[in-house]
């Protein structure tokens, strides 16, 4: 898997109260991932806001753009990966594609039978 380019992840909606969830992504990404909360806001309407802005404004949506939004109570939350987690995840990752080689091998051979 071939993830280089891929430095910075903006989560948003009623997933991204979940910390472990959050930081579970940034490990098996390897790379950060930011987080918008808004007190009571519901954040999937924060998450469009951010997007229709920056569509907008036609610019990226960087952590610099997201640092000079102005809203009450809105706080940025930053997940940095674990990198030792990073392997382990790689590793699960290889497992799960070679099952599923091996279960499309084993549904071929099956149905080439009847």
């Amino acid at each position: 898997m071939n993830l280089s380019k891929l430095n910075t992840i903006l989560v948003c909606g009623g997933l991204a109260k979940n910390e472990i969830y959050i930081q579970t992504h940034a490990d098996v990404l390897n790379c950060e991932v930011i987080t918008m909360r808004g007190g009571d806001a519901d954040m999937m309407l924060i998450g469009c806001a951010l997007l229709a802005r920056q569509a907008a404004l036609r610019s990226d949506l960087s952590v610099q753009h997201l640092q000079n939004i102005s809203m009450p109570d809105l706080q940025m939350q930053s997940f940095n990966p674990n990198s030792a987690f990073f392997s382990y995840h790689e590793a699960k990752y290889q497992c799960y594609k070679k099952l599923m080689d091996t279960a499309q091998e084993v549904e071929k051979l099956m149905s080439a039978s009847f």
